[in-house]
């Protein structure tokens, strides 16, 4: 049970911060390894 709740706060903390700046940063970083690596599209599929 301890571990299900502190998981749960980490990603309720996790969520605001992504909710703020984390998004932008996020879609970058995704944006940058979309044009590096062709096939990372591939691999998230599966």
């Amino acid at each position: 049970m301890a571990r299900a709740r502190v998981h749960r706060n980490w990603r309720q903390i996790v969520s605001d911060r992504l909710g703020q700046s984390g998004r932008n940063e996020i879609q970058s970083q995704q944006e940058v390894i979309r044009r590096v690596h062709p096939f990372y599209n591939s691999y998230t599929v599966h």
